[in-house]
């Protein structure tokens, strides 16, 4: 990705660590500014993903409850991969759907 281009990205990711209060990814996020060493590509894009911010608000599924897995319904077998302020990124052991279960803000 070009350097501008990931350059804005990583300055909404900021933007969004700072609106759910996430002062310590925040922290680390500007620590890691100068060089942007700390923080792949893969990582910032990542968290937009989960945070739902555009472009990529619809790559991960949301619900507003964690009931089972949207695309084959299962309730056993969901893992959780990441908790954040507000919500969390659940994967389906059976069919590998990833997707964001979200209170509002």
């Amino acid at each position: 990705m070009p350097g501008d281009a990931y350059l804005a990205l990583v300055e909404r990711l900021g933007r969004e660590f700072a609106r759910r209060r996430m002062d310590k990814h925040l922290t680390q996020l500007r620590w890691a500014w100068p060089q942007l060493t700390r923080w792949r590509e893969d990582e910032v894009i990542e968290w937009l993903r989960v945070f739902r911010v555009p472009p990529f608000d619809k790559d991960y599924p949301l619900q507003r409850t964690a009931g089972g897995c949207p695309r084959c319904g299962k309730h056993e077998g969901v893992w959780t991969r990441l908790v954040f302020p507000g919500g969390a990124k659940l994967t389906c052991a059976s069919c590998r759907q990833a997707w964001v279960v979200e209170r509002a803000l």
